[in-house]
């Protein structure tokens, strides 16, 4: 028995120690290392020199598709080659790994911002045929935290007259660490007038008081009683939405979730200029100011 209790609890390390591994394989891919090769770097960072024949055994990899990947690794600098025969292979510290990613990603961002202007130039430079501009209602579907604040930023950069938001606590703390309170701050100061609706605690308070929004309308709600429901948890936020001039509305209708296999379901949004959905989402935010 006593052996059997140790197997086990060597199993569940071994099933901790691969689910941090996806942690972290999961994170080199999103900073745009390609799967496979985030696997072969991860493997060499843990267990140190190997021979591509070991490699391609260790991840059931074709010995072809192997040294392709390793190749790419060390065109990126992430891996080096130990000279001998045969030939092995050794991963770089994964702070440095990490400092590369990021500083390619920078470079990138660098270099869209440089063409940026002659893409736009070239645009304008392209003759159009002359038309009627006829202003429609259209609607947009955002998916990704990283999208909804890019929509959020770009309506609050052509806001002129007024702004309304209801934020949840986990709202305002992302807009918070985002910088999206920042610009709100300025908007206020530049004459704006926002308005803002969120949960009574005193974490809100601290990051209203942290982003120094004392120009703002600051309304509150008590916590867990708006749109309540007994038996979810999920919904007994406060929704997100916020609204522009009236003429713009982005409402949030799905929050991001992290299950228990790690997969993570995004968070998706809708904006809008649809000038009924926006005069009911209009009103609905003065009810709630009326109320608290």
């Amino acid at each position: 028995m006593e052996q059997l209790m140790r197997k086990v609890a060597q199993l569940r390390k071994t099933c901790n120690f691969l689910e941090e591994l996806e942690v972290v394989e999961e994170n080199l891919v999103q900073m745009g290392l390609p799967r496979n090769e985030a696997k072969v770097y991860l493997y060499l960072a843990k267990t140190g020199e190997k021979k591509a024949r070991d490699i391609a055994e260790a991840l059931s990899l074709y010995r072809t598709e192997t040294y392709r990947l390793l190749r790419n690794l060390e065109r990126r600098g992430l891996i080096l080659s130990v000279l001998g025969k045969p030939l092995k292979f050794v991963a770089v510290p994964l702070e440095k790994t990490i400092d590369i990613l990021i500083e390619k990603k920078r470079m990138e961002i660098k270099e869209f911002e440089q063409k940026k202007k002659d893409i736009i130039n070239f645009w304008y430079s392209i003759p159009k045929a002359d038309a009627e501009i006829e202003e429609k209602e259209v609607f947009q579907i955002l998916q990704g935290d990283k999208q909804i604040i890019l929509k959020a930023n770009s309506i609050l950069d052509r806001a002129k007259r007024e702004i309304c938001m209801s934020v949840s606590e986990a709202d305002l703390k992302s807009l918070y660490y985002l910088g999206f309170l920042d610009k709100l701050r300025i908007s206020s100061r530049n004459g704006v007038k926002v308005s803002l609706i969120a949960e009574n605690t005193s974490r809100n308070f601290f990051f209203i008081r942290e982003a120094r929004l004392e120009n703002i309308d600051f309304r509150t709600v008590p916590k867990f009683t708006f749109f309540s429901n007994n038996y979810d948890h999920y919904n007994s936020v406060l929704p997100f939405f916020l609204i522009s001039d009236r003429k713009e509305l982005l409402f949030l209708f799905r929050r991001k979730k992290c299950l228990n296999n790690r997969r993570n379901i995004e968070s998706v949004a809708l904006w809008t200029n649809c000038k009924e959905l926006i005069r009911i989402i209009y009103a609905l935010f003065i009810n709630m100011e009326r109320i608290f």
